[in-house]
């Protein structure tokens, strides 16, 4: 039976969509490219006003008991000195601003696994798309290959969750602008130790190995006694000084992160590590006759902030109430879908801010030392106030929430 809404990607996004949907009563189709719903091994921050919204679709309590911990801490240091520090103190002021670093395997799963249980949402693993298939100026469905066969699927609402690269986004509207940021990340997650605080997020910069070296380190406590860890690098660094290189990997590792060498036994070698490269942009349009954006296939973004995942998330809310309405009236024009790009577009705004704010800061310090010793100084001065601590915590936890239209 043809769906009501096919949603190209089964990331969080399109997990919350089909779920938000599903609840509605309507039958739901994800078509995942790979064999399997997306395990990513990396580090993700969800915020509690995103919790608290996904508590209306009956999942917020199970997320935040499986698959999710709360932080109370927070430290990042240069090199050992520290830098800038939150403690308990300053989460407790604004509580309905705190962070809980999430499994975004688990995560996934939970929202998933919620989403089936509706009994109108199907999830089809290892279809890979290729195009999109047209009735008219409507877009209608996509097509491809799947276990080596070709099919087409067709709804009454297409969404492209689909990335970066989204073929999706390829076929709404004006090419988007990427850019790619000058930083990559190494990701990986690894057995925390017995000692560890599992309320502390940790994290080291050192501003001189942004001309090449590894720059940053976060780490993020995860449920079931492990840790999420990203590296940051330089552009180009991996090829220069790493490659073939273990040992100035873990030299440099080790120069950054107090204790890193006991991690080597329960990793691979580094060029075994997940590499992720980010670009950035916003899509011109977010919707189109019979197609909408969601995640990065309409605004790709680097960690910067903790955004991501909390933007995707938001856009499902969002457009699962313009799209309940537009399929109630039977009618998924691009008028009728507006609405939806309208309230999310100046929130997806502000949490591209970040990134376009860390891009700027990563440049200036490779510019010279100099730069970078006046950043870190910047964030020392920030660290002496708590108003400014509080202010900065409200901001990264609402910049990606949106406001609805009025009517």
């Amino acid at each position: 039976m043809e769906p009501d809404v096919l949603i190209v990607g089964g990331g969080i996004g399109g997990a919350v969509l089909a779920l938000a949907l599903g609840r509605q009563g309507w039958r739901v189709r994800v078509l995942e490219r790979e064999p399997s719903q997306p395990r990513p091994a990396r580090p993700e921050i969800l915020y509690e006003p995103t919790l608290m919204a996904l508590d209306r679709l009956g999942i917020g309590d199970r997320l935040r008991d499986e698959a999710t911990l709360p932080i109370r801490r927070a430290e990042i240091r240069d090199h050992d000195r520290l830098l800038l520090t939150l403690d308990a103190s300053i989460f407790d002021a604004v509580p309905d601003s705190r962070p809980y670093s999430a499994d975004p395997a688990r995560v996934r799963e939970i929202i998933m696994q919620a989403a089936l249980r509706t009994g109108g949402v199907e999830l089809v693993c290892g279809a890979i798309v290729s195009d999109v298939s047209r009735e008219g100026e409507r877009i209608a469905g996509v097509r491809g290959r799947r276990e080596g066969q070709a099919f087409e699927e067709r709804a009454r609402l297409l969404v492209g969750n689909d990335g970066i690269r989204s073929i999706v986004r390829g076929a709404i509207g004006p090419p988007i602008r990427l850019r790619l940021f000058p930083a990559e990340y190494l990701t990986f997650v690894v057995p925390r130790p017995a000692d560890a605080p599992t309320d502390l997020a940790r994290g080291w910069l050192a501003a001189e190995a942004l001309r090449g070296g590894i720059a940053g380190a976060l780490f993020l406590p995860l449920p079931d006694s492990r840790t999420a860890v990203a590296l940051a690098l330089p552009m180009g660094t991996w090829e220069a000084r790493f490659r073939d290189r273990p040992d100035a990997f873990w030299s440099a590792f080790a120069a950054l992160v107090p204790g890193a060498d006991k991690l080597r036994e329960h990793l691979p070698p580094p060029d075994e590590l997940n590499r992720v490269r980010r670009a950035y942009g916003h899509a011109p349009r977010y919707v189109a006759d019979g197609a909408a954006l969601i995640g990065d296939a309409a605004h790709p973004m680097s960690p910067a902030g903790g955004q991501g995942a909390n933007a995707a998330i938001w856009d499902a809310l969002a457009l699962a109430e313009v799209a309940d309405e537009a399929l109630r009236a039977g009618d998924v024009s691009v008028t009728r879908l507006l609405p939806y790009e309208r309230r999310r577009r100046p929130a997806n705004a502000r949490s591209l801010w970040y990134t376009r704010r860390a891009v700027t800061l990563v440049r200036l310090a490779r510019r010279s030392p100099a730069c970078g010793g006046l950043l870190l100084g910047l964030a020392r001065q920030a660290n002496r106030s708590a108003a400014v601590k509080r202010d900065l915590l409200r901001r990264l936890s609402t910049s990606y929430i949106d406001r609805p239209a009025p009517s």
